[in-house]
């Protein structure tokens, strides 16, 4: 860590109260609040040049705060993007400040350490510590989700302004488990209050790339004679559904799911680093799962087995699964950071 951190005196600085997001609030207003009491050692803060919220603790021994009630002194910054200090796997690791270039170099040299027995493992702890409240989570998005999509004019706009903003915020809330951290509820609204834009514009791709694969479907389905005339006609479009057919569409639905899954840490990543882009977190993602693909694509089967074997007795059991996938994606995704940092999950 180096010792000479670049000062800065006008930096605003944000923290978290009871899962509610304080700031812009003046460097001596935030030393008032340390010196209260009101900011410890857990409490998530962020300012300008860290592109991550980070534990105070973690950085207040490099961090020098103006003496209450002087006004006009001076504060240091932490290390430069670029430069972070590993942290631990314990409880409240915080996230590191890097770009993608940054991750994707140090996470090939330290390697992914991930393997397939001890990754089920993490997965299933983290989506069972504190249960019901994140079970709780997820059926609060799903159901909100569902709700806005079936609104007038703004269900047309839900995959866009509601959905992604939801589903961050529910892989945010149980990243914040992995680390060891006790996330209020409201932390599942996150995504709205946080990074709003970015998961909108990762919206907007997504949905783009919804259009393009109904469309590549239509093409496929051409060849076989199936016409836009027959998809509207049910008993037309079934008497023209041939073996082939059938097979080629499994087929392009299984190459379809391939590549979705391999940027299924965007929206975690959006959240925890809020220097990258979208286009940095879609990147970093395709990385990511591509270092341990097959173990990777592996669970994602079990995780679809295991909902659908959930599904089955009256749907009641995949409720109770529901939890399952934002708990998958927040455990790849801080495997993945802590083997970067150089302290892989034990």
């Amino acid at each position: 860590m180096p010792t000479n951190p670049q000062p800065v005196n006008s930096m605003q600085w944000y923290y978290a109260l009871n899962g509610q997001r304080v700031g812009p609030v003046s460097p001596q207003d935030f030393a008032q609040a340390v010196a209260d009491g009101t900011v410890t050692g857990e409490t998530l803060v962020w300012h300008e040049g860290i592109p991550a919220w980070v534990p105070w603790q973690t950085i207040s021994a490099t961090t020098t705060l103006p003496a209450v009630g002087a006004e006009g002194a001076g504060s240091d910054l932490p290390p430069a993007l670029g430069a972070p200090e590993a942290t631990s796997a314990g409880a409240g690791a915080a996230a590191e400040a890097w770009t993608r270039a940054e991750f994707v170099r140090r996470l090939r040299e330290n390697g992914f350490a991930f393997s397939l027995g001890e990754g089920i493992g993490r997965i299933w702890k983290t989506m069972t510590d504190g249960y019901w409240l994140g079970l709780g989570v997820v059926v609060v998005v799903a159901l909100l989700t569902i709700v806005a999509g079936m609104l007038p004019v703004i269900g047309l706009l839900a995959n866009i302004l509601v959905a992604p903003q939801l589903t961050a915020g529910a892989m945010w809330f149980f990243l914040q488990r992995t680390r060891g951290e006790s996330p209020a509820f409201e932390s599942v609204f996150d995504g709205f209050r946080l990074r709003f834009v970015p998961l909108l514009l990762l919206g907007l791709i997504q949905f783009a790339a919804s259009f393009l694969i109904v469309g590549l479907m239509i093409l496929i389905m051409l060849p076989f004679g199936l016409s836009l005339d027959a998809l509207q006609d049910n008993e037309a479009m079934a008497a023209m559904m041939s073996g082939g057919l059938v097979l080629t569409l499994m087929g392009f639905g299984f190459v379809i799911s391939i590549v979705a899954a391999r940027f299924m840490l965007a929206h975690v990543i959006v959240m925890d680093q809020p220097a990258m882009n979208v286009i940095d977190a879609l990147l970093l993602s395709w990385r990511i799962t591509g270092m341990r693909f097959w173990s990777l694509l592996a669970i994602c089967v079990l995780v679809i087995v295991v909902t659908f074997i959930g599904f089955l007795p009256f749907i009641v059991g995949w409720i109770f699964l529901l939890p399952l996938v934002p708990a998958a994606v927040a455990r790849v995704y801080e495997d993945a950071r802590l083997s970067a940092a150089g302290t892989p999950a034990e």
